[in-house]
């Protein structure tokens, strides 16, 4: 007797697998699971769909980082925050070898009671010598570090073979990068220099006022609270990309200065090289400059990494809670469309309860989440609307296939 109960349960559960299996790919297993199944597996089933679905939209924003707003081709970023490190530890000289200012601009993260971390510029720092600030170094509290790269035109000739006026032959000096520090700005008042700058204008103008020039320079804003960038294409006037990010992610008494020492490795001893061994051409450790550039450029995209920890944060809970949401609504909705689908005259199936059509639609959302799951990852744009689509697509299959009227 034991024997013939063991075999009745092992007959069931391979009943049970054999229908689950089914409810993927055959619309009247799901018909027959939401009818003879309990309600609880068919929420156990509902959830789990849901949570598949979301799987690649989460982890698509898990791998979301900020230093990724750079493109492959950064139009002269890299040289221009490298210089701007020289700059700022005052190690830059003009074309007649003199300091371009007179000392170092310190820029370091601290403590803020209010924000948790804020990005000041101290002058008087102990072990520290020649301190200045930001407006001291060039010319006021809100003018920028400006980068600049001269390039030589070749001389156009006209019909008697003159060289013209705008193409002599001599240098031009172009500007294409700018870093500005506003040292008192909270979040929103850097938000309106940001958008100041971003159209062309004077960051402290009203918003209102039309800028003279559009702009087509890369730049950075350091505020107090947050830093913001955008990075156009030289001579463009539409930006390739923005970043806005913050300093609770990064150490108090970290410097921007700091961002130019970089640790190498030669010959199984790592070397630490600074912006002061990069600027002596027979210095020891200036043969290792390429190195060094690429070193000061990576430290900067980990800043922006780490500035970008909380607005990741933030926009993975809510786009997470979002999807989540619209997918169950999605769900309930679809289970309304089954019980009208079968309230037909007509339709044989006009004795499933209110009830019964959800059961139903549950067992018929797995398989649209599997395909979310397998093409959300392989296409990142069906992440978000695949689901929409598939499961859209499951439900009309059914109505057309195993839930229609008799004709």
């Amino acid at each position: 007797m034991a024997k013939v109960e063991k075999k009745n349960k092992n007959s069931r559960a391979k009943n049970n697998v054999r229908l689950f299996f089914k409810t993927l790919v055959n619309n009247s297993a799901c018909i027959r699971a939401g009818r003879e199944k309990p309600w609880y597996a068919a929420l156990i089933i509902f959830f789990l769909s849901v949570i598949i679905a979301v799987i690649p939209t989460v982890v698509s924003l898990g791998n979301a980082y900020g230093s990724s707003f750079i493109p492959t081709t950064n139009y002269n970023m890299d040289v221009a925050l490298q210089d701007f490190i020289k700059d700022i530890n005052n190690l830059n000289v003009n074309a007649e070898g003199t300091p371009l200012h007179s000392g170092k601009v310190l820029l370091t993260i601290a403590e803020d009671e209010e924000y948790g971390k804020r990005l000041e510029n101290p002058v008087e720092v102990a072990g520290e010598a020649n301190l200045i600030s930001w407006a001291e170094a060039y010319g006021s509290s809100t003018s920028p570090y400006v980068h600049t790269y001269s390039r030589v035109s070749a001389p156009d000739e006209d019909g008697e073979g003159e060289e013209s006026e705008t193409t002599s032959g001599l240098p031009t000096t172009y500007r294409d990068f700018e870093i500005y520090f506003f040292a008192d700005a909270d979040n929103a008042e850097l938000h309106r220099y940001f958008t100041n700058l971003s159209a062309g204008r004077d960051p402290l103008k009203d918003e209102t006022q039309e800028g003279d020039v559009a702009r087509s320079i890369s730049f950075i804003a350091f505020g107090r609270y947050s830093f913001r960038a955008q990075i156009f294409k030289p001579g463009d006037t539409s930006a390739l990309s923005s970043y806005a990010g913050d300093y609770l992610s990064l150490e108090t008494g970290f410097t921007l200065n700091d961002l130019g020492n970089v640790t190498i490795t030669v010959d199984e001893k790592d070397i630490t090289l600074t912006p002061s061994d990069m600027i002596d051409p027979d210095g020891e450790y200036v043969i290792y400059f390429n190195q060094w550039k690429e070193g000061v450029f990576d430290n900067f995209k980990e800043m922006f990494d780490l500035g970008y920890i909380t607005n990741k944060n933030t926009s993975w809970w809510m786009t997470t809670v979002i999807t989540l949401s619209i997918f169950i609504i999605l769900g309930l909705f679809m289970g309304l469309v089954v019980f009208f689908i079968t309230r037909g005259k007509r339709n044989p199936f006009r004795y499933f309860t209110f009830f019964d059509a959800y059961k139903i639609t549950a067992w018929t959302m797995l398989s649209p989440s599997i395909l979310t799951l397998i093409f959300g990852f392989i296409m990142s744009q069906l992440a978000l609307v695949g689901f929409v689509l598939f499961f859209g697509m499951r439900i009309m299959w059914m109505s057309m296939r195993s839930l229609k009227p008799t004709t």
